[in-house]
């Protein structure tokens, strides 16, 4: 019987334990990233601006929870 799960969310690489929260902050962070370079309109519009504020809290979100699960490891 199992009273506890450990390695909820987890991906092992070798000796390395890394969450899985992290592949949605590379994608997420790479997405802003993009966004504030080479999609960058002449005029800051409002959906671009609303665009930008979601891709940033989808940053803060999934790195908040990856720092959460790797400090239960």
């Amino acid at each position: 019987m199992v009273d506890k799960v450990i390695f909820d969310n987890v991906v092992r690489l070798r000796r390395t334990y890394i969450p899985i929260q992290t592949a949605y902050v590379a994608f997420f962070a790479a997405s802003l990233a993009v966004m504030l370079t080479f999609l960058r309109p002449a005029t800051a519009t409002a959906t671009y601006l609303f665009a930008l504020l979601v891709i940033g809290a989808g940053v803060a979100i999934t790195t908040y929870e990856a720092a959460k699960t790797f400090s239960r490891l």
